[in-house]
Parts: C-alpha cells; structure tokens; sequence
C-alpha cells in the first residue's frame, strides 16, 4: 500500500524524502544505521539510466544522513510486467550481518561475487 500517494514528482526531490522516512523508521523503532547495504531496484519499464540517477540521489541522502553505503546494488532484481517506477531497500550492517553479504551468493533475482581484498 506504501506511506502515501502523490502526483508525479522529480527524483532529486522524491528519493530524499524517500531517505528520510526510511531514516524515521529506523530512529523510531531504536536502531541505528551508521553502515547500510542498499539495493535500488527497477519495477519492470524504468530504464537503467532513471535507476543510475536514483542511486545517484540516494548516496546523496545516504551521505548527507553520515550513513556509510557499505553494499549498494542497483539493477532490475524482481520486476513486474510493464509496472514503472523502483525502490529502495535498505538494510542496517551489525557484526552479524555484514560478513554474510560479503560472500558469494547466487539467486534467480540476484547474484554477487565477493571480492576478497588481501592485506599487503
């Protein structure tokens, strides 16, 4: 159903109201996000270049709300027939969490390579 319905608005202006209701939720419910996993995703007929420029916008808020986007995916990873628009998924990193994501994993909707970095 979703937080509210609006007339058509541009994406510098949407995905930082986006960022701060999705930041609310987590102030309210006590937790915090210093470190996030994000994923941006397209809804079927939003083009690559409209989700760039959402990532675009939503690093922006990320960085302006002092919130490192430690993970940050943007692509069509589960898509409707011909439905337009996206969203943003944003997970809070723990100790717990994090390593997880840091491993490879394969999905119909979504895969990743883990990068290893060696100290030298």
């Amino acid at each position: 159903m979703g937080v509210q319905r609006s007339v058509f608005e541009p994406a510098e202006t949407l995905v930082p109201r986006m960022i701060d209701l999705l930041n609310s939720d987590f102030r309210s419910s006590g937790l915090t996000s210093q470190r996030a996993a994000v994923l941006i995703n397209g809804l079927g007929s939003t083009t690559i270049l409209e989700l760039l420029a959402v990532a675009g916008y939503t690093r922006d808020a990320l960085d302006r709300a002092g919130i490192e986007a430690v993970y940050f995916y943007t692509g069509q990873f589960a898509t409707s027939l011909d439905m337009a628009g996206f969203s943003i998924t944003w997970m809070a990193l723990d100790a717990d969490l994090e390593p997880l994501l840091a491993t490879d994993a394969s999905s119909f909707c979504f895969s990743t390579v883990a990068k290893s970095v060696k100290n030298r």
